[in-house]
């Protein structure tokens, strides 16, 4: 799935699965024009997930301040779902961001995608 917000940023997403977690893949850029299509998918996940979701960011060139809002919106719902809920990014891009603002300190955040499963188990 494809979805364009806006005429200057672009972001991708795609559902799946991995170990029974819920992956929602994520490319391209996370601000202000993008969170609110990626939230309805990130949700639909959420419900959709029988044990854990994963949201996976090693293809995103931009994460700013909305895309931690985002992160922390989607670890609440996967916790009013009771489920787990982890993060996997490894690139600058998106770990900078966390770092100063700490969140990385809040949300299993793993370099890969089999590390974020794994931290996501509840």
């Amino acid at each position: 799935m494809r979805m364009q917000a806006g005429p200057y940023c672009t972001v991708a997403v795609e559902t799946g699965r991995s170990d029974g977690v819920g992956v929602v893949r994520v490319g391209g850029e996370i601000d202000t024009s993008t969170t609110g299509d990626l939230w309805v998918v990130v949700e639909a996940e959420t419900g959709r997930a029988a044990r854990a979701v994963v949201v996976e960011l090693s293809e995103v060139t931009f994460f700013g301040s909305a895309g931690i809002s985002l992160l922390i919106q989607a670890r609440q719902a996967a916790r009013d779902h009771g489920i787990g809920f982890a993060v996997a990014a490894e690139q600058t891009t998106v770990l900078k961001p966390l770092r100063i603002a700490q969140i990385d300190e809040l949300l299993p955040v793993r370099a890969d995608l089999a590390g974020a499963v794994a931290a996501a188990m509840p």
